[in-house]
C-alpha cells in the first residue's frame, strides 16, 4: 500500500517518499519510521496443476496435534478433501506444532482446500 496521503507518527502527511535504511525522507524532512516499509508479497500461482509446498504452524509455535486422535482426524479430513477436490498429495509430515504438505491443485484453488481443511 503506498504511503502517500497517510499519517506518520510525527504528524506529517506523506507526499513523495524516498526510503533510506530505517528512515523515510518526507519532502526534505528526515523522520524515523514508526513501521517497517515492506513490499507486498507476490500473488500465489494457483493454476490447475500447480505444485505447492504448504507449511502450517500453531500460533506461537504451540501444539496443534495433542494426541493420536488429532492426527487421525486430520488425516481423515485431508483424505476426504483430496478425493473431493481431485487434489494430489505427494508428501506430508505431521509434527505436534506444525505440518507440511506437498500438493498439486485439482479442480479447486489451494486457498479453498486449505480453508476447508483448517476450519474442520
Amino acid at each position: 500500500m503506498p504511503l502517500e496521503g497517510r499519517r506518520l507518527h510525527m504528524g506529517a502527511w506523506c507526499g513523495r517518499i524516498g526510503h533510506v535504511g530505517k528512515k523515510i525522507k518526507i519532502i526534505g524532512i528526515w523522520a524515523k519510521c514508526c513501521y517497517k516499509i515492506t513490499m507486498p508479497r507476490k500473488s500465489r500461482i494457483d493454476a490447475p496443476g500447480a505444485l505447492h509446498h504448504i507449511m502450517v504452524r500453531g500460533i506461537d509455535r504451540q501444539d496443534i496435534f495433542s494426541d493420536k486422535k488429532d492426527y487421525s482426524a486430520f488425516m481423515d479430513r485431508l483424505g476426504d478433501l483430496l478425493i473431493e477436490t481431485k487434489t494430489s498429495c505427494y508428501a506430508w509430515v505431521l509434527i505436534p506444532n506444525h505440518f507440511h504438505l506437498l500438493l498439486r491443485t485439482g479442480k479447486v484453488s489451494i486457498s479453498v482446500l486449505m480453508r476447508r481443511l483448517l476450519t474442520g
